[in-house]
């Protein structure tokens, strides 16, 4: 598991003009996506453990039948 803090953010509407803010926190990565220029508000953060979305690449070992 992994730590990911997650914020609420302040944007510009590129069709008003205004200043808005989320309503969610999300995540720097999922801001930039979807508010690009935005910035994270002060006093908001949350930390959240996610767990990592990379597969496992340890390898697997199985047990052999002695026989």
């Amino acid at each position: 598991m992994r730590t990911v803090e997650y914020w609420r953010w302040r944007y510009r509407n590129i069709e008003t003009g205004r200043v808005c803010r989320t309503m969610f926190p999300c995540s720097a990565e999922e801001a930039a996506a979807l508010y690009p220029g935005a910035e994270r508000i002060e006093g908001t953060l949350i930390l959240r453990e996610v767990e990592d979305e990379r597969p496992d690449r340890r390898p697997v070992l199985r047990g052999r039948s002695v026989g």
